[in-house]
């Protein structure tokens, strides 16, 4: 084996380390925020079910801390028709 080769291996043996070492931890992220979950809504102080979006805040955990993000809330059908910056006590 040439010094080349050998400096190839070292090189991609890096690669897979650092890619390993944060993959696995965006992986860990996407399980952990997967799913729904019932959490207290900050306008009516009610429990909502929400989903997070997992995904991305895997793909945040790549860069660094992951940044949550809501998919979806139970609230949000029933806010449908509203413009926003219109509360529903608002509404007439």
């Amino acid at each position: 084996m040439t010094t080349i080769d050998l400096l190839g291996i070292v090189l991609v043996a890096l690669l897979v380390g650092v890619i390993a070492f944060r993959i696995i931890p965006a992986i860990s992220t996407y399980f952990l925020y997967r799913g729904k979950r019932i959490v207290p809504c900050p306008e009516t102080f009610r429990r909502e079910a929400v989903d997070v979006a997992a995904r991305k805040a895997a793909v945040w955990s790549l860069i660094g801390d992951p940044k949550l993000h809501l998919d979806r809330c139970s609230r949000w059908p029933e806010r449908h028709g509203l413009r926003s910056g219109v509360s529903e006590n608002d509404r007439g």
